[in-house]
């Protein structure tokens, strides 16, 4: 069976599209039981930035430029459509590049720690209790932020004056520190 949409994209107006676009389909973020008129429609709620990028996407490659298409968006949107500047940048990441989604972050996380660094550390504050973040990680080569994530996090360990100590103290211990 052929359906009546077989495929072929009639020549409707780009904006007419985005209205469309617009009335069916629905946002990725969460929707607030607030609803906000914007030209004449009710939506849920307000659109999310991939959302946005993905109508710029295509109009782009439909041929407008970002000024057309930013003044489209204000219209149809209004104060939920993003800035020209905004605009711009988006439409030259579609000329360099296919995706406009977020660049992958780190595949190491800043809380993720090898065990040797964390015996390290380990040795380091038992054997000289004075030493600073700072001199722990110029010694092992890694940042101030992920030592302290050792000892805190790790080690359970915190700073009492100027000693690194364990953090379950007995209530004599901590009375006089």
């Amino acid at each position: 069976m052929v359906s009546e949409f077989s495929g072929t994209v009639d020549n409707r107006r780009h904006d007419e599209l985005l209205q469309i676009t617009l009335s069916q389909n629905k946002p990725k973020s969460d929707c607030s039981s607030n609803t906000s008129t914007l030209s004449g429609s009710v939506f849920p709620c307000k659109f999310d930035k991939s959302w946005h990028r993905d109508v710029i996407k295509y109009l782009f490659k439909e041929g407008f430029v970002p000024k057309d298409i930013h003044v489209d968006l204000l219209a149809t949107l209004g104060v939920g459509a993003p800035g020209l500047s905004t605009m711009q940048t988006w439409a030259a990441q579609c000329r360099r590049k296919d995706s406009l989604g977020d660049d992958p972050m780190s595949a190491y996380p800043g809380t993720a720690t090898s065990v040797e660094n964390i015996d390290c550390v380990h040795l380091m504050v038992m054997d000289t209790t004075r030493l600073t973040k700072i001199q722990i990680a110029n010694s092992i080569s890694t940042y101030c932020e992920k030592v302290e994530n050792i000892v805190h996090n790790e080690l359970g360990m915190m700073k009492v004056f100027a000693r690194s100590m364990s953090h379950v103290l007995t209530p004599d211990q901590s009375a006089l520190g």
